[in-house]
């Protein structure tokens, strides 16, 4: 029974966890639990050093309204089935859905034309690759290749060049020196991903942020913790 002046226990309502984040949203303190998580590895003694290197990890967030409708979901199924179809039988997937007439599930059928024709959208913006309107019309793939009355175009994104001479450094000592040190990197990325940071559960960049941040506040807890 309860006594004078004794209050009972509230339970914890899903509202108080919202009033929570919204707060943190607002205020900005993400930021300021992410530092606290880091001063709590210091003091642990998991972090030995006051300096941090930071390493920058370009893999895409999924917005909350990237989803795929169903079609996209039958098509992905079929090029999956196939894939493991045709490893049972030793082919590659591609060939063995062509060869089965499912190769408009795999990839974007070219049916090995090239082009060298390159229309810049503009400085720093990327551009296209475009194919001959003729080749196009002659091929007998072109339905599953192109919708409407034109030819066949290629997007490359501004970012092309620089993943190019990215590439080359890899193959270089010093690149295969710091690919040795991204292995720490990206175990700690993965850690992340396991916590859902691959894909938004909020609308909008702010609590988009907040999610990425609050994951990173558990994934090191759980370093001091373990260590």
């Amino acid at each position: 029974m309860d006594g004078p002046g004794v209050r009972r226990p509230v339970p914890l309502q899903k509202s108080t966890l919202q009033g929570f984040e919204a707060k943190l949203v607002l205020h900005p303190q993400g930021e300021a639990l992410l530092k606290m998580s880091i001063e709590e590895a210091r003091r642990a003694g998991y972090l030995q050093s006051r300096k941090i290197r930071v390493a920058l990890d370009t893999a895409p967030i999924l917005g909350k309204g990237a989803v795929k409708d169903t079609y996209n979901l039958l098509a992905e199924g079929i090029e999956q089935l196939a894939g493991r179809l045709a490893e049972g039988e030793g082919e590659s997937g591609a060939a063995w859905a062509e060869r089965q007439g499912l190769i408009r599930y795999f990839g974007s059928c070219p049916a090995g034309e090239t082009t060298n024709e390159y229309r810049s959208a503009g400085e720093g913006r990327g551009g296209r690759f475009v194919f001959a309107a003729a080749t196009c019309e002659a091929c007998p793939l072109r339905s599953q290749c192109v919708r409407g009355k034109g030819s066949r175009t290629l997007a490359i994104q501004a970012e092309e060049g620089l993943q190019q001479r990215a590439r080359e450094h890899n193959q270089t000592e010093a690149g295969r020196q710091s690919l040795r040190q991204r292995v720490v990197v990206e175990h700690r990325i993965a850690r992340l991903v396991q916590l859902g940071v691959r894909h938004s559960r909020y609308l909008g960049r702010t609590k988009t942020r907040l999610q990425v941040v609050m994951a990173a506040v558990v994934a090191n807890v759980s370093l001091v913790l373990g260590y």
